[in-house]
This record gives structure tokens, C-alpha cells and sequence, in this order.
């Protein structure tokens, strides 16, 4: 089921009578659609590997987590809104429309470049989070595109049955 290399790769080692119960990954964005978020739950941990991102386009590597699962007080889905990445996308939007209602050739390419960037980020302004609570009250997000939101409720799942079995 789940590849020790891939868990090993992080720099994260096996504890006492630890087992790997599950294995898991979520795209990070669609405009990043190569980049995955890693989650591996096992008996005694829930460990998260999310990239590093820098201007929302270019990957800086990943940070790693781990959570033991007696400090987890919850783990959940929310479904996310950013406002203002919606409201950059319909400006991208109306100067992409001006370019090419413009009709001279290197604009009308160059506002059609800006039309497919701002229909990317107006789909980027809603995405899905997993939510960790920890027991000291801290909440801690990982992103995901809001059509794995079956993936990441199936995580919430898995991870609320380790922590009733803990």
C-alpha cells in the first residue's frame, strides 16, 4: 500500500511498533497542478509535506510536519473564498478584454494570454483546506484544489478514526 522510500525521502523516521496506515496526495493548485501536497498517516503520527511556494507560481522545495496524533484535536475540511484574488482576476479580465477588443496582433495574443490568467485565478479564488486543530488551540491549513475535496474529507476520515483509536 504505501512506499517506505517516499517517507524515508522526508527525513522522517519510523518510530517503535509505528505502522503506516495511509498514504495520501492532494494537487496544491491548478496552476501547479505538478505539485503535491504528501500526507501519510500512521499509527502514532499524521505527517504533512507541502511545498514552499514563492509568488504563487514557482516551487521552493517543501517543509515537513509532523503532528503526533495526542495532540490533534480535530482534523477538518473548509471550504475557502479569497475575495481579493477574485477581484485581481476580473481586473486581469477586463485588461485582457481591452487588448483584444484592441484588434492589433501582438495585443490581441498578449489579451488572450491575460483572459486564460485571470479565468486561473478566479478558479484559484475558491479552494478546499484541511484544518488541523491542534490540542493547544492552534489551527494549521493545507490547501488543496476544491475538486479533491472527496480526497481530502476520505484524509479527514482516516484521521479521525486513528485519533478514536489512540
Amino acid at each position: 500500500m504505501t512506499n517506505l522510500k517516499n517517507l524515508s525521502s522526508l527525513n522522517v523516521s519510523m518510530g517503535k511498533d509505528e505502522q503506516i496506515i495511509g498514504e495520501y496526495q492532494l494537487t496544491y493548485s491548478i496552476l501547479l497542478f505538478f505539485v503535491k501536497n504528501q500526507f501519510y498517516l500512521t499509527n502514532k503520527r499524521f505527517i504533512v509535506s507541502v511545498p514552499n511556494v514563492m509568488l504563487y507560481v514557482i516551487p521552493m522545495g517543501a517543509n515537513t510536519a509532523t503532528y503526533p496524533l495526542r495532540n490533534i484535536a480535530a482534523l477538518v475540511t473548509v471550504s475557502r473564498f479569497k475575495f481579493f484574488r477574485l477581484v485581481i482576476a476580473a481586473m486581469v479580465g477586463f485588461i485582457g478584454l481591452g487588448l483584444l477588443a484592441s484588434g492589433s496582433g501582438g495585443g490581441a495574443f498578449f489579451g488572450l494570454l491575460l483572459l486564460v490568467l485571470a479565468a486561473l485565478l478566479a478558479i484559484e479564488s475558491f479552494f478546499v483546506a484541511l484544518k488541523l486543530q491542534a490540542a493547544g488551540g492552534a489551527g494549521v491549513f493545507h490547501r488543496t484544489v476544491f475538486w479533491e475535496k472527496a480526497k481530502a474529507q476520505a484524509i479527514v476520515n482516516d484521521v479521525n478514526q486513528a485519533l478514536a483509536d489512540v
